[in-house]
């Protein structure tokens, strides 16, 4: 099983990669569906790395962690981007 490191907790306790993900998500309050189409995150790729059935590379963990620490700025680029195509 791959492990990281949390950058949120002060201990850097080891966590499961999907614990990460799904608690990021869960932290926020929003749906696998709603968190898919906020952050740009394809809703299959998010089902399985809250599933434990793939990992996220080190860009797309780098990715989940700044959109847990600002969030409504990775949403605001991510809408931004969408009006743009």
């Amino acid at each position: 099983m791959f492990l990281i490191h949390t950058l949120s907790s002060p201990l850097h306790k080891e966590e499961n990669v999907e614990n990460e993900v799904k608690r990021i998500r869960d932290s926020m309050g929003l749906s696998q569906t709603q968190f898919a189409m906020r952050f740009g995150i394809k809703l299959s790729t998010l089902r399985k790395w809250e599933q434990g059935k793939r990992q996220p590379d080190s860009a797309a963990l780098t990715y989940l962690r700044v959109i847990e620490k600002i969030p409504e700025v990775v949403a605001s680029a991510v809408a931004q981007l969408i009006l743009v195509e």
